[in-house]
């Protein structure tokens, strides 16, 4: 049996583990198919891990209901809900994935450690950010999340037409698959902008499928592959993001032209006299060096406030009683998302105030931002004359479309002569930018593009493995490993001294 190195692990076509996060009411048959054939190309052997399935493993006051489909759903979210609130583990769902993939390797207990080659675990669906961070924490850059994009329009096609769902209760769940903001409940927006790689599934299935097989080629290190200029924007963006000392949320905005050429960069945080904002100095004034949130602080006596006005006689109540009651009761009016008492600048705004003071013009250039722009910077994205925007978001909130439908459209990629289109970013994600695209820099095997002779490297994917293969290994046995090298590479050259 060959002794193993350091080296010979990172060349093992190892187990990868892939999760699928998605709206209620994509495909994801459909992305396991298309998942299925992509990596049977490399000779991985793709297995479902379906969340769902733990319900009917568990004592659950909450019984899930098998027909019909509308209730299927609706109680399989309530009984979620429910192992998550009493378990107060929001991560319930990654440990259940984890043993399923345990016990599924072998029915010898003796031998469970042993990873399987050629095998590909395909986790769906993944519903709260606490079950990717679990899944990172075990699997490591082994592990990548794929987000599905899917507009709202193809859902509810999938849910009425397909699952036979009567209309208004496959929108009813649709709305509260988006907005569910209980505490152990599912909040698929938050998990579908930690993903690796964002899918479109829109209708046309070859694109889904093209994009998908993109994707698989690129975790088995295909070195001919670059970004897109989609992909190179949006990473822009996020490295943008980067520099914000937002107390809240930190969100970048690039502007190019259409040739890619980036004309201005932004982040959110706040403005600094004489033009721009403010950077790390003794002369800091962003929340993080003023030790507070102002739109917060704001919220907070905006909603006392109302609490005194609306309950008469709770005098005796102290602000923090009032506060904490009056967060529960106005939590889905709009009242906590007000954001106008920010002294943030938007990112985006923040891009269009650099052009103005560099004197660039707007008119016809692209915007890339890392989320879905609200409907105050809508309004100045449509002035600005930007003809495009990518957005990163499963779905499309604020009041933009509403408010400026004569002006902007949400697309699925599609371009109009007579609108601002706003388009979901598809592509791999900045977060395995360079794990994906660097030949050199990825926490995985640096790649190469040609031979020593200057030609183009061939590439065979019947023999190649995982470029961030999935190690069975902690950093104590490496250890070993390299020590175990290391006396063997001294015993060889013949470069130990006797023994004092």
């Amino acid at each position: 049996m060959e002794q193993e190195t350091l080296e010979s692990i990172d060349r093992k076509r190892s187990e990868l583990v892939f999760g699928l996060v998605g709206p209620l009411g994509t495909d994801l048959r459909r992305i396991e198919t298309f998942m299925r054939e992509g990596l049977q190309r490399f000779q991985y052997e793709p297995v479902a891990v379906k969340l769902s399935d733990f319900l009917s493993k568990v004592e659950l006051e909450i019984l899930v209901k098998t027909a019909p489909e509308a209730d299927r759903i609706r109680t399989s979210i309530d009984a979620g809900n429910e192992l998550r609130e009493r378990t107060k583990r929001n991560d319930i769902f990654a440990l259940y994935a984890a043993d399923h993939i345990l016990t599924s390797r072998t029915a010898s207990i003796e031998n469970r450690d042993r990873p399987l080659p050629h095998r590909a675990h395909i986790i769906h669906s993944l519903k709260h950010p606490e079950e990717v961070r679990t899944l990172r924490r075990i699997y490591g850059p082994g592990f990548f999340l794929i987000g599905i994009f899917s507009p709202e329009p193809v859902r509810l096609r999938n849910l009425i037409d397909r699952r036979l769902m009567p209309e208004k209760e496959a929108i009813d769940l649709v709305a509260r698959d988006e907005y569910e903001k209980e505490e152990h409940g599912q909040p698929t927006r938050d998990v579908f902008e930690m993903s690796d790689v964002f899918i479109p599934m829109t209708g046309n299935e070859e694109r889904t499928r093209d994009q998908l097989h993109r994707f698989v080629e690129l975790v088995f290190g295909a070195p001919h592959i670059t970004p897109t200029q989609e992909e190179h924007g949006m990473f822009l963006a996020f490295s943008a993001a980067l520099r914000s000392g937002s107390l809240a949320r930190q969100v970048g905005a690039v502007i190019t032209n259409h040739l890619g050429d980036v004309l201005a960069i932004g982040a959110n945080d706040a403005p600094g006299f004489g033009g721009g904002q403010y950077w790390p100095s003794q002369n800091d004034f962003r929340d993080i060096a003023m030790g507070s949130d102002a739109n917060d602080l704001m919220k907070r006596k905006l909603v006392i406030a109302l609490m005194r006005k609306m309950r008469p006689g709770c005098e005796g109540k102290s602000d923090d009683d009032l506060y904490t009651e009056g967060r529960a009761l106005l939590k889905d009016t709009g009242v906590m998302d007000i954001t106008e008492y920010s002294r943030d600048v938007h990112a985006e705004m923040a891009a269009f105030m650099a052009c103005a003071r560099i004197g660039v013009s707007t008119v016809g250039t692209l915007l890339y931002t890392t989320t879905f722009p609200c409907h105050n910077c809508a309004k100045h994205i449509v002035a600005a004359g930007v003809k495009t925007v990518y957005f990163v978001e499963p779905y499309p909130k604020s009041h933009a479309a509403k408010l400026h439908g004569d002006s902007l459209l949400l697309s699925d990629g599609d371009q109009v002569e007579d609108k601002v289109v706003f388009i979901p970013f598809v592509g791999v994600g900045p977060r395995r930018f360079f794990d994906l695209f660097s030949m050199k820099l990825s926490s995985g095997q640096p790649i190469s593009r040609k031979t020593a002779e200057g030609d183009s490297v061939a590439w065979p994917t019947a023999k190649t493995t995982p470029r961030i293969p999935l190690q069975p290994y902690s950093y104590l046995q490496k250890e070993v490993l390299a020590s175990a090298e290391l006396l063997e590479l001294l015993k060889t050259h013949q470069l130990l001294g006797d023994p004092a």
